[in-house]
């Protein structure tokens, strides 16, 4: 992986970890804070076991196209509706949780027209 792609994740992993605890100490949501905290520690570890984050220990081979599209499409769709219930106030309501995961696919289309030549993707852009 390049330098600055990685500077920009790991400063951006940082900075969303501070924004975490000013939050919980200024709001006391401390059950909100404690599990995104937590989802940001284990996608730090991940990317360290899968590739060695923030310091690559050696390079992964490739991942054909289509598969890595079918994963990135389930895992956008798979958080527009994590986010959904995350941030619900009050009763669950069917039409206002899937008009968000009806929009996803919408949303992932200029993904797909950017990485139509890729004739591979690397594990670290799969992960992220």
């Amino acid at each position: 992986m390049l330098p600055l792609p990685t500077y920009i994740v790991l400063g951006s992993m940082i900075l969303y970890g501070i924004v975490i605890i000013v939050h919980a100490i200024y709001s006391h949501e401390i059950t909100r804070c404690s599990i995104e905290a937590g989802i940001l520690i284990g996608v730090a570890v991940l990317l360290n076991r899968g590739t060695g984050f923030p310091i690559p220990k050696q390079p992964f081979g490739g991942i054909p196209p289509l598969p890595a599209i079918g994963i990135i499409f389930f895992c956008t769709i798979l958080g527009t509706g994590g986010r959904y219930l995350f941030y619900k106030k009050g009763k669950f309501s069917w039409e206002s949780f899937l008009k968000p995961v009806g929009i996803a696919p919408i949303l992932f289309l200029p993904l797909i027209g950017a990485v139509k030549g890729i004739s591979e993707f690397d594990f670290i852009q799969l992960l992220s």
